[in-house]
This record gives C-alpha cells, sequence and structure tokens, in this order.
C-alpha cells in the first residue's frame, strides 16, 4: 500500500486495512502446532483510531479463535492503558527503549511519521527526555 493514495475508509494515512486480524490468524495457525491455548497483543487505548484496535474487536477475534480448533484464546491486557502506561508498568529500561520504533514508512525510524512522533512522545512523557 505504500506509494498510493489512503483509501476513503482509511482513518489515517499510513492505515493498513486488517492489519491485527491478519497477524492474530498467521499467529494462532502457528501457535496451535505449538500448543499454544493464549496469545497476548499489546494493543493500547491509542490503537482505538482503528477498528481493529478497540476492545470489540479483540472479543470478537477471541470468539472466533475460541471456536475453531485448539480454542486458542486472544487477550488485549493492556487496551485500557496509554503506550506510557504500559511502559512504565513493564519496566523496560530507557537504553532498551531507545533500540525500538514503530516507522510506518520504512525499517528505519524517519522520525516523521505518526509511529515515529508517537515513539518520541512516549519516550519524552516516561523519561522526561527523547531521543
Amino acid at each position: 500500500m505504500a506509494g498510493i493514495a489512503a483509501a476513503d475508509v482509511a482513518p489515517v494515512p499510513e492505515w493498513w486495512p486488517f492489519r491485527n486480524q491478519l497477524l492474530l490468524t498467521f499467529a494462532a495457525a502457528r501457535g496451535i502446532v505449538l500448543g499454544v491455548t493464549e496469545m497476548m497483543t499489546g494493543s493500547v487505548t491509542s490503537d482505538g483510531t482503528h477498528a481493529d484496535g478497540r476492545p470489540a474487536f479483540y472479543e470478537a477475534i477471541d470468539r472466533v479463535t475460541a471456536l475453531q480448533e485448539g480454542g486458542i484464546r486472544v487477550a488485549a491486557p493492556a487496551i485500557g492503558m496509554t503506550s506510557a502506561d504500559l511502559v512504565r508498568l513493564s519496566g523496560v529500561p530507557r537504553d532498551i527503549l531507545a533500540w525500538a520504533h514503530s516507522c510506518h514508512t520504512g525499517n528505519l525510524a524517519c522520525g516523521q511519521c505518526r509511529g515515529c512522533v508517537k515513539h518520541y512522545q512516549v519516550t519524552k512523557e516516561v523519561y522526561g527526555v527523547a531521543y
């Protein structure tokens, strides 16, 4: 979808339709072979910008995967938290978090897309400085 205009139904320009559904389906398909009984995803409150980042989506996908062979459950334990809340609770050290990024445009942090800006803002909120 890179290099084309956003679809009319896109909530934000860098929208990936059905992304969480696809990733959870692939994870469940692999997980069943490994004996997985529960999958947890790290979605947080701000992910609700997208339909597949809302509590209703996770409740629905949990019901669907539980109905299928293996009865895998899906949970989003941080769905009511902000990213900063999750970082604080997890205790991720600043030097480790500095290596992370969620760039929406490439393999390296561009520093300008929504994902990079969010990382900058969360880092600043949690640690008082940004990278």
